[in-house]
């Protein structure tokens, strides 16, 4: 790989890093929302096993990127699987506009990531 290939390479990989954590904070944040949204119309026990699984989605978004920005070549693998599980997913509640801004990202890092492969 050439140098210019090495620094455009590198620099793409700390774009999808950025986005991952981007992507883990917005999980966060939803999964805040929905908590107390749900605690509010006393939903306990659902709200917490759906705040759950959305810091677990959170936690490999941001597993994904960490690993990414390390360089481990099984990151690749494991980054692709998280994202297209997340853009299944994404259909498979109601659809809203937080639905769409994260499908938006995650089809961005996708394309981010494939176009990295073979570094």
């Amino acid at each position: 790989m050439s140098r210019r290939n090495s620094k455009s390479a590198g620099r793409r990989k700390s774009v999808i890093r950025a986005l991952f954590y981007l992507n883990a904070l917005i999980w966060l944040g939803l999964a805040a929302y929905t908590f107390f949204g749900m605690v509010y119309v006393n939903n306990g026990l659902s709200a917490v096993m759906v705040a759950i699984f959305m810091v677990g989605n959170a936690f490999a978004m941001f597993l994904s990127g960490n690993m990414i920005g390390r360089g481990k070549k099984w990151a690749y693998y494991f980054g692709v699987f998280v994202l297209g599980i997340n853009i299944l997913l994404t259909f498979t509640d109601q659809f809203g506009l937080l639905d769409l801004l994260t499908f938006i990202l995650d089809v961005v890092i996708l394309g981010f990531l494939i176009s990295t492969r073979k570094d």
